[in-house]
């Protein structure tokens, strides 16, 4: 009878001892935690836009070096009106272009790239250029050569 109360008493003390541990386990707030710092990446700031990302109303594309005359359609994504135009001209001549509202038929941007030159142009931010179809054409008295982008921005700092 001493036997089986000591076994008694032992599975009674292993077993309690099991399920403090298991408790005092289960009671720990142990919780793994990671940081993570952020930092903004920026572009290049040297020479002009460069022409390639991912945002609304972006257009991107080569100039035909057969064409003296051609143009681009993209639309314009509500809240997106502040727009900025990149032209590489690689030809032989003057580019100029404009970029029209094709709803209002009406241009609300345009200039000219001396050849061999990059320039970008910017959208008045007090008018932007309105949530719509658009149209780029591009001109010039030479065959076309170069490079353009047109990217759409929420905000009048083109960020």
């Amino acid at each position: 009878m001493k036997k089986a109360i000591k076994g008694t008493i032992t599975t009674a003390l292993l077993l309690s001892s099991l399920s403090i541990g298991a408790g005092v386990m289960a009671s720990t707030d142990s919780v793994e935690t990671s940081q993570v710092k952020m930092s903004k990446v920026e572009s290049s700031k040297a020479g002009a836009f460069e022409p390639y990302g991912k945002r609304p109303g972006i257009k991107n594309g080569t100039l035909p070096t057969d064409e003296k005359n051609v143009s681009y359609a993209f639309s314009v994504p509500n809240g997106y009106a502040y727009g900025k135009v990149w032209i590489k001209n690689n030809g032989k001549a003057k580019l100029t272009f404009t970029v029209k509202n094709t709803h209002f038929d009406e241009i609300v941007m345009s200039g000219s790239v001396k050849k061999g030159d990059s320039k970008s142009f910017y959208v008045d931010p007090n008018e932007g250029w309105g949530a719509d179809n658009h149209i780029i054409e591009f001109s010039s008295d030479e065959n076309l050569d170069g490079s353009f982008s047109v990217m759409c921005f929420d905000n009048d700092k083109f960020e």
